[in-house]
């Protein structure tokens, strides 16, 4: 079962039914881990997703922490609460992950390209994604 995310920019404490309640650096790392599995993506991937060299991804997930602190965030935290929240929707809207996947490697016409490649080009790219999959789940779609 997916983490149960708080809507970003206001991550503080996360239930995660599993392993009760976290601090956010540990509940960011949860989620982190979480999506990296369930779309089995490398370090490499995620790392590109967030701008962030692979060491510096390494370390969190080996510390089992992401640094988070406290509003404002740093562009590097910004956009994992986007990838976490992007992961979210899509876990709410497709309950196996190879949906998810398609979902994301697929052209749409509504985007104007497939939204992993908008998601790798910039961290925009990231934050129009989550508000399109925002806008879709608010309508219904």
């Amino acid at each position: 079962m997916a983490p149960i995310l708080t809507d970003a920019p206001t991550i503080e404490t996360v239930k995660i039914p599993a392993h009760g309640s976290l601090d956010a650096e540990g509940a960011v790392y949860e989620a982190l881990d979480y999506l990296k599995r369930s779309w089995e993506f490398n370090n490499s991937e995620v790392a590109g997703l967030l701008r962030v060299p692979p060491t510096t991804l390494a370390g969190w997930l080996q510390k089992k922490r992401v640094p988070v602190g406290k509003p404002p965030f740093d562009p590097t935290i910004e956009a994992v609460i986007h990838l976490l929240a992007i992961h979210r929707s899509l876990d709410a809207m497709f309950t196996e992950a190879e949906n998810q996947e398609a979902w994301l490697t697929t052209p749409h016409p509504e985007l104007g390209a497939a939204p992993i490649d908008l998601m790798k080009k910039s961290t925009e790219g990231l934050v129009f994604v989550r508000r399109y999959l925002d806008y879709v789940r608010g309508r219904g779609a």
